[in-house]
């Protein structure tokens, strides 16, 4: 049984609002426009010219290649500091490539099935001179309340510099693992548009999975995972309630919502890292029609809600149909107000099926990406460490998105103090290209 403190922290955590539900017509589950499709030069539609994906990349001292038949994602993790507890653990590598090369979508035909990651992990870290303590908080808030990416950008050059990647094609997904940023406790950012609904769906190329040095560890590869894929969903164009921002829908079956980022989804009874897959019924909290559940796509699913605006979420085993939201414990044949969420006010809920509506091209990585290298970065190799030591040099200042967490549910990075969220992952095959330098992953079709 977990400690009642990591229920409490992890709810907190993701302390945004969840909702009460009636079923009125499901959502159609169509793409919205920003769904990536295809083109003549784009056959697969992941947003990577077919040209490209015939040739063979390198990166330190391995080679890999990508498949124009399937769609591609390439996502390269460095991590700050001169230990290793800010790398991600081989349990958190595994349960991402499995998340991703189960997804629902296909590439040039239907025989095309699932997402090939292509996961690029350095063997060593990067970090500022004479600050190679992995627990620095990296960059800081403007005065506008944006976060700066000026340390992150020139922290992203100098391990592109080290792995010799500076001219690898402007393909691939950059994330920077670390203990914090800008002192804020919270778990990551994406370098997202703030603005419009609209702009956010363009996506991005660039954010930080900030876990207080938990990465290392396989402990808890659920609450890592799903805290990188929270983001790169961001960086895909994803949000936190589906179709709008708004968080902590229980219909929303996606790590992308806080509710689920930690601990994960529950199918089957056991932890899974993934977006949502098909539409689920649409929620309304002042007429809650209980036989209704989510429908046909939350079959083998559980999900959690804030009954009449209570901190701690109940948590429901199953959510498909005859779901008793106000646990008088029968299924009330009649509809009622509820509040489901921590706002505790009614409203209606609609999610979105989030792998219709992945842009594959977030943030139009290979076409309009700049180039990563800034002149005049100065970069030295630290040979004692075999890791990257960076000067500090005055880059542009970039707007960001962060959802903060309050000082108290801040976990010192160690000794760890979470009580272990263990899972043993599905076991995808996969491709381990290993080299003196870096570590690709890929899976294999």
């Amino acid at each position: 049984m977990r400690q009642p403190f990591v229920k409490l922290l992890l709810s907190a955590l993701l302390f945004c609002g969840v909702a009460v539900f009636a079923q009125e017509s499901a959502p159609t589950g169509k793409p919205g426009k920003w769904a990536t499709k295809a083109a003549k030069w784009d056959k697969d539609a992941d947003g990577i010219p077919d040209a490209l994906e015939a040739d063979t990349y390198r990166v330190g001292d391995v080679s890999f290649k990508l498949d124009s038949l399937r769609k591609d994602l390439v996502l390269i993790v460095f991590y700050y500091g001169s230990g290793g507890h800010n790398r991600l653990s081989d349990a958190s590598v595994q349960l991402l490539l499995d998340m991703y090369s189960t997804a629902p979508v296909t590439g040039v035909d239907a025989s095309q099935k699932g997402v090939r990651l292509t996961l690029i992990l350095p063997k060593q870290g990067v970090w500022f001179e004479d600050e190679p303590d992995e627990l620095r908080s990296i960059g800081e808030m403007d005065k506008r309340g944006n976060y700066d990416w000026s340390e992150y950008d020139q922290l992203k050059a100098a391990a592109l510099q080290a792995l010799g990647a500076g001219s690898l094609p402007k393909f691939y997904h950059s994330c920077l693992s670390c203990n914090d940023y800008a002192e804020t406790g919270s778990s990551g950012i994406s370098r997202n548009k703030n603005g419009p609904f609209g702009a956010f769906r363009r996506g991005a190329v660039d954010f930080i999975a900030s876990v207080y040095c938990y990465q290392s560890d396989p402990d808890y590869a659920v609450m890592v995972a799903g805290t990188v894929a929270h983001e790169f969903g961001h960086n895909l164009g994803l949000t936190h309630g589906g179709f709008d921002h708004k968080n902590y829908k229980p219909n929303y079956l996606s790590i992308m919502n806080y509710a689920f980022q930690f601990e994960g989804l529950t199918y089957d009874g056991k932890p899974r890292v993934d977006y949502q897959r098909g539409a689920l019924n649409v929620l309304k909290e002042n007429k809650v029609i209980e036989a209704a559940g989510l429908g046909v796509n939350a079959v083998g699913y559980g999900t959690q809600a804030h009954v009449d605006g209570e901190a701690v979420p109940t948590i429901f085993a199953a959510c498909d149909s005859d779901v008793d939201w106000n646990k008088n414990g029968i299924i009330d044949a009649k509809p009622y107000k509820l509040s489901l969420t921590p706002y505790g006010r009614l409203k209606t809920l609609k999610s979105e099926d989030n792998w219709a509506n992945v842009n594959f091209s977030g943030g139009n990585t290979f076409r309009k990406a700049k180039a990563v290298v800034e002149a005049g970065l100065v970069v030295e190799s630290f040979a004692a460490n075999g890791g990257t030591v960076v000067r500090k040099s005055v880059l542009e200042d970039y707007p960001g998105r962060y959802q903060a967490l309050p000082d108290a549910l801040r976990c010192p990075p160690v000794p760890h103090t979470l009580a272990p969220l263990r899972v043993v992952p599905a076991r995808q095959a996969v491709r381990v290209l290993d080299g003196k330098l870096v570590t690709v992953y890929q899976t294999v079709d």
